[in-house]
């Protein structure tokens, strides 16, 4: 029973998910070391108020793990999950506590991490105060999980004003991916953004034109789009799902990579008033410029990277992972960026002309 759960409502959070558990993998792997992992621990577990910080945290994880069970409920082909209402109470509770914790798996791992360090300084008040929240969340989680369970399916609908505005305004389609992610994956689209922005202002604040050149703020600016990879990932998600029909009509390949460009652009509009905003006055605006478009065709290099790989979620991981070294290394050593954006550009294209070939119908 637990591996027919476990495929029915744990392995779709992690796919609905996969955006942001690589990008938070490719920071975590990818660019901190274990030495600075152990020292962010010590810091929390010496810290009230990183303590607080770090289980609000985990309080966001759980509410989205808990929104996304309600949703996979209320669908007409998981009406055999509602079967678990005919066990015993006991254990319906052992295996929702199992699946609430297979869900919570990354939280209670770091969560363990940093409880050893709370150990270690002899920290017992942060020490309860953790172990209290894992409790208390795992007791809550189960308890909502069977409430959910008990409840009828409930055709969903939209308010009347939403029906209306939905018959007499017309969207262009350069903004269906752009309200998708803010309707349906925000936290996603916040994380993207939090990072990135962070990554920027940083590296704009530690520049200091007596050290370093232009390179400082390149290398700075490839690992800050980078950020955005997982926009990238449900860009590409919401083509091979929702949009495969549109692979399919007679446009133009132009036409295709300039909507997909505006689509970008409006996603990437928070890092663009940051660029302008926050870049060091010794730059000069043509810099600021290859910034924000390395940003916009980097976002579309990476869909199209998918696109032409269509390998694992794993596989695609490590590519993305070693083309933003090579490209670090790159403008490490003088390339300029619009150098990087001409050949991405040449890879986006081409991509596209074979896609299309092999996909002609």
């Amino acid at each position: 029973m637990i591996k027919v759960l476990t495929k029915a409502i744990v392995k779709p959070f992690y796919e609905a998910h996969t955006g942001f558990f690589l990008v938070l993998l490719f920071f975590a792997g990818g660019f901190m070391r274990a030495q600075e992992h152990i020292m962010i621990a010590k810091f929390i577990a010496g810290s009230d108020f990183l303590t607080f910080i770090l289980v609000s945290l985990f309080l966001l994880y759980q509410l989205k793990a808990s929104l996304f069970t309600k949703k996979l409920f209320q669908k007409q082909h998981y009406r055999f999950v509602r079967n678990l209402t005919f066990l015993s109470p006991i254990r319906q509770v052992v295996l929702l506590s199992i699946i609430v914790m297979s869900m919570n798996g990354i939280v209670l791992v770091y969560g363990f991490f940093v409880s050893r360090y709370m150990l270690e300084i002899e920290v017992y008040n942060r020490l309860i105060i953790l172990g209290a929240y894992f409790l208390l969340s795992l007791t809550l989680s189960t308890w909502v999980m069977m409430r959910q369970l008990k409840r009828p399916i409930i055709e969903q609908k939209n308010g009347a004003i939403i029906q209306l505005s939905n018959r007499i305004l017309w969207k262009p389609y350069v903004l269906w991916f752009v309200i998708h992610v803010l309707k349906n994956r925000p936290a996603l689209f916040l994380l993207s953004k939090v990072l990135s922005i962070s990554l920027l202002i940083g590296c704009f604040s530690a520049y200091d034109p007596e050290l370093y050149d232009w390179r400082f703020l390149g290398v700075g600016t490839v690992f800050a789009m980078t950020a955005n990879l997982m926009l990238a990932h449900e860009y590409f998600n919401f083509h091979a799902v929702q949009l495969t029909y549109f692979r399919n009509l007679p446009t133009s390949i132009v036409n295709r990579v300039s909507i997909s460009l505006v689509s970008i652009l409006l996603l990437l509009t928070p890092e663009v008033v940051v660029v302008f905003r926050h870049i060091p006055i010794e730059v000069s605006y043509y810099f600021s410029i290859q910034i924000i478009l390395y940003g916009l065709v980097s976002g579309l290099f990476y869909y199209h990277l998918m696109l032409y790989k269509s390998a694992t979620t794993e596989q695609l991981g490590k590519a993305c992972f070693y083309m933003t070294m090579i490209q670090a290394f790159l403008v490490l050593f003088g390339l300029p960026l619009y150098i990087l954006c001409i050949t991405m550009f040449a890879f986006i294209f081409n991509v596209q002309f074979q896609y299309y070939q092999l996909h002609d119908y």
